[in-house]
């Protein structure tokens, strides 16, 4: 279900409905880097994570450390081997990080991880370094692989093929593998003036020992004049792969890449079923596209491996107003469904919503998360940034309302600035968010940028105390909370099923059928 909207520019957009099929509730916010009390002015960010699903998890970031002009930004990481319950000490991923200053001093930046569930992880990035003189200094993309969960890493190589002769600018990797032996990797690449950017790819059948020459992912990407950046990849691990990123480019009717000119940022896409030989022509994956005026940007896409891929993004006014938007896809990128508002308070919400990231545990239950300045009032959390989420149990066609996952955010109005989250399942209903931070958890660490971490499982239908069932206590609750006019109070969401921002006879008739048992 979905409420149309057509106001002014805001063209064929939908909101999705908020209907509310479950409640999540997020533990409070912990260190993910155990170093965070006595780190003192290392400032850790930009992360990435993944597991096995077996237990073993890595998590990658960039951390500076030092100052002012000194400071020296690698990538550094941390593993769990109990399904990210606890963590071990951060250390640097790359031994060549740790040669000598006149071997390595630039900067190393915006780190992703993968793995193929076999003991096998592959992790890039792009460095501003030279590399011990063996390739250029502008920037350049790095990857280093393990081979023992992440334990020890080789030393970084460069990915992009061109590293030692070309003077543009490579940023913004992306993996996946389809955990059958084919890894790929696709970047952006600055190819000409400041303003042509495209994407590029490059294979691996050994686990990211070596990797294939870097090529356009399409050739007619060769001849456009627009900026094309922000990719995300993913896999189904059944043959079939998909791209989505930012471009400015022009699709014309005939469905070619206008070469005249350069339009508002919109979303697009390409895919493939031969393991990234071939690629289908760039597109336009939000259906907006062609009449909105807006910027769409940063994409991230993930499946469920069964058949769904959802795409989100952030669409709105250059640094006044951005939103979270949501499509997906039931037949591997080909169509996708209309561009939505995820976030249900995007005609009335002031703001900024950016960075979302979606995640599934494969069962019909995805998590998107991303960082918001969205002041709410109840409680009050102001208008500094937090990490918010949404969820939808019936296969991302509804979601719930947004609400803040950082437990301290009502406790620091207008201090802490909470950024690029990660999400992921990590099996037996549980998820886990990490994301940076610079609050300092009441003193307890320092006000440094540090990682932070929750989790949360999936909880029933009515069970506003989150103890597991619907029983009277939950009754006693929704007695509470109702209401027939106006909006529900705060925790009172979770009883308002139909979506109509009260709580009465037709929630009761709903709630009835969840109750399973008097107070246990």
């Amino acid at each position: 279900m979905a409420r149309t909207i057509a106001l002014g520019i805001i063209v064929g957009l939908t909101i999705v409905a908020g209907a509310a099929p479950a409640a999540m509730q997020w533990s409070d916010a912990a260190p993910l880097n155990i170093n965070a009390a006595v780190d003192d002015d290392q400032r850790d960010y930009y992360l990435s994570l993944a597991h096995d699903g077996a237990g073993n998890w890595v998590c990658v970031w960039c951390a500076g450390v030092g100052s002012g002009g000194d400071r020296d930004f690698d990538i550094w990481l941390a593993r769990s081997a109990d399904d990210g319950e606890t963590w071990g000490a951060p250390a640097r991923l790359d031994p060549f990080a740790d040669a000598p200053p006149e071997q390595e001093f630039e900067d190393d930046f915006h780190p992703f991880v993968v793995t193929d569930r076999a003991g096998h992880w592959v992790a890039a990035w792009y460095t501003h370094d030279n590399h011990g003189g063996t390739i250029g200094d502008d920037t350049d993309l790095l990857v280093s692989r393990s081979a023992d969960n992440g334990a020890t890493w080789t030393s970084s190589v460069p990915l992009n093929s061109d590293a030692d002769i070309d003077s543009n600018g490579d940023g913004s990797p992306s993996l996946a593998t389809d955990c059958s032996g084919h890894w790929m990797a696709i970047w952006n690449k600055q190819v000409s003036d400041d303003e042509d950017y495209d994407l590029f790819l490059s294979h691996s059948t050994d686990a990211g020992q070596t990797w294939s020459p870097m090529a356009l992912l399409h050739p007619a990407m060769g001849s456009d004049p627009g900026y094309d950046g922000s990719p995300s990849i993913a896999s189904d691990e059944a043959g079939h792969w998909v791209a989505v990123w930012t471009s400015d480019n022009i699709i014309d009717p005939d469905g070619s890449i206008n070469t005249n000119g350069t339009g508002d940022d919109d979303i697009f896409v390409s895919r493939s079923s031969d393991n990234g030989v071939t690629w289908s022509a760039p597109a336009t994956l939000n259906s907006t596209a062609a009449a909105d005026t807006l910027d769409d940007r940063r994409p991230r896409i993930a499946t469920d491996r069964a058949g769904r891929w959802v795409t989100v993004w952030y669409y709105g006014v250059y640094e006044i107003d951005y939103d979270i938007m949501v499509s997906y896809s039931d037949d591997n990128g080909a169509t996708w469904s209309p561009a939505e508002y995820l976030n249900d308070n995007a005609l009335t919400d002031v703001g900024r919503d950016l960075y979302p990231v979606p995640a599934t545990d494969g069962n019909g239950n995805w998590v998107v998360v991303w960082q918001s300045q969205e002041p709410m009032s109840a409680p009050p959390v102001g208008t500094d940034w937090d990490i918010f989420f949404v969820y939808s149990a019936d296969n991302a066609v509804n979601w719930s309302s947004p609400w803040f996952l950082n437990s301290y955010a009502w406790e620091i109005l207008d201090f802490a600035y909470d950024r690029d989250p990660e999400v992921a399942y990590a099996g037996n209903g549980k998820w886990r968010t990490a994301w940076g931070s610079n609050y300092d958890l009441g003193g307890a660490i320092w006000t440094d940028y540090d990682l932070m971490i929750s989790s949360s499982t999936l909880i029933p239908d009515g069970d506003r105390d989150t103890d597991g069932d619907v029983d009277l206590r939950d009754f006693a609750g929704f007695q509470a909370c109702f209401t027939t006019t106006g909006p529900t109070g705060f925790g009172c969401d979770v009883f308002d099923f139909d979506s109509d921002d009260d709580v009465d006879g037709d929630d009761f008739v709903v709630f009835e059928g969840f109750l399973d048992g008097p107070v246990d």
